[in-house]
């Protein structure tokens, strides 16, 4: 459970709606650090504010709904993980149990081959990113928890990291952020009919996780996705 000493409570003008524990369509939310909590290369304008705004809200919900999980999943490596929610003043409304980056773990268990790959890709950039990383780990943590799928949603931003290999890996649901679309990195405006799209505002949190909206149609994307190969 998500759990943040607020010094100023009446922040949170209508929460007085909140006090009752509420059944949810998602259960577990999982964000995406990069280009969606903190600036990045296809989404080099997240206001941190409006960031922050919205996990304090996830955090007070979460504080009255016990049945919510919200989890951060980063491709990064752990030390730049650290440094970059430290410096956007993201680790109060994460314990770090529920923080996820590249870590020596899952390095051992590479090919000897993908290892020297992505030991290459670090040094010429130390920002660089494992985006398989979070299809593994949301898998070790569905085994873990036990979580059902249908309870499970990922907050993400690319059509292809996102939406195809992870989803498909995954099998869970994802919402993205419609200011931060990309195709395996590069900013793409185009959006794709069926697919949820949302912005860092709790009012589109609301409706996602009660249910409030429409079943995804995730073909439109499978078919995008196989004329772009």
């Amino acid at each position: 459970m998500l759990i943040v000493f607020l010094r100023r409570p009446a922040f949170f003008p209508c929460m007085s709606k909140l006090l009752k524990p509420t059944k949810l369509a998602k259960t577990v939310v999982i964000f995406s650090l990069e280009d969606v909590l903190i600036p990045g290369n296809a989404n080099p304008h997240v206001n941190p504010k409006k960031v922050k705004t919205l996990l304090e809200h996830l955090t007070k919900f979460a504080q009255q709904n016990p049945a919510l999980h919200c989890y951060l999943i980063s491709g990064f490596s752990e030390k730049t993980c650290r440094e970059k929610m430290a410096e956007y003043g993201l680790n109060t409304y994460f314990p770090t149990t529920r923080i996820f980056a590249v870590n020596q773990a899952y390095l051992d268990a590479m090919e000897p081959i993908d290892r020297e790959r992505y030991a290459a890709r670090c040094d010429h950039d130390p920002y660089c990113v494992d985006e398989y990383y979070r299809q593994v780990q949301m898998q070790k943590l569905m085994e873990r928890e036990g979580y059902a799928l249908q309870n499970m949603l990922l907050v993400g931003h690319d059509y292809w990291f996102d939406g195809f290999y992870t989803r498909r890996y995954a099998n869970v649901d994802i919402a993205f952020v419609a200011s931060a679309l990309s195709a395996r990195g590069a900013p793409i405006p185009e959006k794709l009919d069926g697919l949820w799209y949302i912005e860092l505002e709790w009012k589109w949190f609301q409706k996602l996780l009660h249910g409030k909206m429409p079943k995804p149609n995730y073909q439109p994307l499978d078919t995008w996705v196989s004329t772009t190969l």
